[in-house]
């Protein structure tokens, strides 16, 4: 079969790559400066008068005969996107590329895997809109952030208060009269004086005791927790928080 070779220029030249096709057979071929499209020889996929289709990334294709098109000249393709929309179920927000959206669900579906948390004042929780087919349990009221050792994540711990216990004793010994000794002793929260002689003796007839003794009660003595605050709930800023479960 003949050889020949069929050179075309494009249109606009800032065109650098063409692509021939007859539907069957696919070739792709550089252009030159100025658009000029390297030369190519008949094959028995593209025989002198074959109809192709001639496409440029970005402009519309173009109907050319081969062996016999001299120029070809491309328009730009029409570039409206794709919309794409993405909710939080109070707000819409409009994204022009149906992938781009995708990329962005699956970005905050890494950020906030299953065991995340979501922590807002607000009585929703956006996240469930925005990640699909993802679950978001409120954790339940009155729980407050405790830290974890890597390990405990999820647990809970009960309230709850050191207990107080302590002991109070006194004894009182006679040995003569109104003549003895008055002992106060105390054990954690308690505390009593000192053991003390005494010797009272009433106006009048008969003896009598007369003995003031000072007992005391500190709970920090039975535990130093107590004693540190003036409150047992200090102040606090109340949030809704709620943990992906799925």
């Amino acid at each position: 079969m003949a050889g020949y070779s069929w050179t075309f220029t494009v249109s606009p030249d800032k065109i650098t790559e063409v692509t021939v096709t007859d539907g069957v057979t696919t070739v792709t071929v550089q252009a030159t400066g100025g658009g000029m499209i390297v030369p190519f020889f008949e094959t028995s996929a593209f025989p002198e008068t074959t109809e192709v289709t001639l496409s440029a990334t970005g402009y519309n294709d173009v109907t050319a005969i081969v062996g016999t098109t001299s120029s070809v000249t491309f328009t730009e393709a029409s570039t409206t996107p794709t919309v794409a929309y993405l909710s939080d179920g109070t707000n819409t927000y409009e994204i022009e590329d149906s992938k781009a959206r995708a990329d962005i669900q699956a970005l905050l579906s890494n950020i906030y895997p299953v065991g995340s948390m979501y922590m807002s004042r607000g009585s929703t929780c956006p996240l469930a809109t925005l990640i699909p087919n993802s679950t978001w349990t409120l954790v339940s009221s009155g729980k407050a952030l405790w830290t974890g050792n890597g390990t405990n994540g999820g647990t809970t711990i009960n309230a709850g208060l050191p207990n107080i216990t302590g002991t109070l004793e006194r004894i009182v010994t006679c040995t003569s009269g109104a003549s003895g000794t008055d002992v106060s002793k105390g054990s954690g929260a308690f505390s009593g004086t000192p053991s003390v002689d005494v010797n009272k003796t009433a106006p009048g007839s008969g003896k009598w005791w007369n003995d003031t003794r000072n007992l005391s009660f500190n709970a920090s003595n039975s535990n130093s927790i107590y004693g540190n605050s003036t409150t047992v709930q200090p102040p606090a800023y109340v949030v809704n928080v709620w943990e992906r479960t799925a």
